[in-house]
């Protein structure tokens, strides 16, 4: 039976393997219609960011975050894309900020599918 688990979970592993995007991990896909919201927060204000765009392509842009309201934790800078994909497709986020915290989450159709905090390695990946 043990033998069984472990070459399910291989299994299991090669699939994702061929899902996932070269430099974003994780990835997972949204139906075609569905609107995909990522969301990233770091307590620096200048970060790299890496997604799957609505052309099902990866895209990596330095970005100057917001300021979030009052009452985040160690994250105080923010920013968020919106945008409805036409084709099934795969979803995913990272972040590269040169500070200690950041997280990302993705949303599909208002519902939370992924969300990851990096805590002191200034790197997260959904």
């Amino acid at each position: 039976m043990n033998k069984v688990m472990r070459a399910l979970v291989v299994g299991t592993g090669l699939v994702g393997a061929l899902v996932t995007t070269p430099g974003v991990a994780d990835a997972r896909t949204a139906g075609a219609g569905a609107t995909v919201r990522y969301q990233w927060t770091s307590d620096s204000v200048s970060n790299q960011i890496t997604y799957i765009g609505k052309d099902g392509k990866q895209i990596t842009k330095q970005m100057r975050f917001r300021p979030l309201p009052v009452g985040f934790s160690r994250e105080q800078y923010g920013y968020s894309m919106q945008f409805r994909i036409s084709k099934r497709q795969n979803i995913a986020a990272r972040i590269q900020s040169p500070q200690l915290y950041a997280t990302c989450t993705i949303k599909v159709n208002g519902n939370q599918v992924a969300y990851r905090r990096a805590l002191q390695t200034g790197s997260a990946r959904c």
